[in-house]
């Protein structure tokens, strides 16, 4: 719902208009994620005796260095290979802007771990298996990056078919990734450091 009443919409013209600078669009990028994970906290403190982990086991910081450096190459190779297929060469984005994508990359990577990992994977390992809860988890991690499509097809008339369906994909092998580092380490540091450095590099050299 959140989704829909941010950026996919176009409501940031309604505060800074038609033309955004780069700055406003950082702006409001960071406020809508800050906004969007609020609820979350309310969640813990209203569950946080039904929750296999709590908010401060969540946040602890735990680090599995063999688990981390094998998902760091892979995501390496991952983006080195996208970025010789798209373009045929060694390429650096052009437009990437260091400071602001970097920070930017680590909200996104807080938000969408504490929310589908920290809690969703989280709450539902108290009912079910981790592994049917990881792949409920990444269900719903799968529905967040639907809106923007189906938004765009009813403002446009038109369905980015083969990019929704590949970016389905790439979210749905992510999304169990993710879940096995949080089920691995315990703590939401693995996941939301990868995730982060994930979609970093890939914007990086493949954009």
């Amino acid at each position: 719902l959140w989704a829909m009443v941010t950026d996919a919409w176009g409501t940031s013209r309604l505060i800074f208009g038609e033309q955004r600078s780069e700055w406003q669009k950082y702006l409001y990028d960071m406020v809508c994620r800050i906004v969007w994970i609020l609820p979350v906290f309310a969640l813990f403190r209203r569950y946080h005796s039904d929750l296999p982990l709590s908010l401060h086991e969540l946040c602890t910081w735990k680090i599995r260095p063999k688990l981390f450096s094998v998902f760091f190459l892979l995501f390496t190779a991952y983006a080195l290979l996208s970025m010789f297929f798209t373009h045929g060469r060694f390429r650096i984005n052009p437009e990437f802007s260091w400071f602001r994508l970097t920070t930017f990359y680590l909200m996104v990577g807080l938000v969408e771990e504490l929310v589908y990992r920290g809690w969703a994977l989280n709450a539902f390992s108290a009912f079910m298996t981790e592994r049917k809860a990881n792949l409920l988890s990444t269900l719903f991690f799968i529905l967040l990056h639907w809106p923007a499509y189906f938004i765009r097809l009813f403002v446009t008339g038109t369905l980015q078919t083969s990019a929704f369906l590949l970016q389905s994909l790439v979210v749905l092998v992510m999304g169990l990734l993710f879940g096995y580092m949080f089920r691995k380490s315990k703590s939401i540091w693995t996941p939301l450091l990868l995730h982060s450095y994930f979609d970093w590099v890939v914007d990086l050299l493949v954009a």
